[in-house]
């Protein structure tokens, strides 16, 4: 389900470009991602499953929710 509700397929944005697999040098540097500017976004490239509104309150939603689990807040996990 997380996938589904952090990936931009699902909102009809298909978006390519994202990593590389070599360095500037040329040598492999294990799928970095590349920063914002270098990644392609084509908005409504297909039919959209999610609303964006919707996906856009759940992105919002996880972010404010990031690092907040019961491991952190009890300290018992492992």
């Amino acid at each position: 389900i997380r996938e589904i509700l952090i990936n931009e397929k699902y909102i009809g944005t298909h978006v390519y470009n994202k990593r590389s697999s070599y360095d500037v040098n040329g040598r492999r540097n294990n799928n970095k991602y590349k920063d914002d500017d270098q990644i392609i976004r084509i908005p409504n490239a297909h039919e959209a499953i999610i609303d964006e509104d919707l996906f856009n309150k759940v992105k919002t939603a996880m972010a404010k929710r990031k690092g907040r689990n019961a491991c952190n807040q009890r300290r018992r996990c492992r």
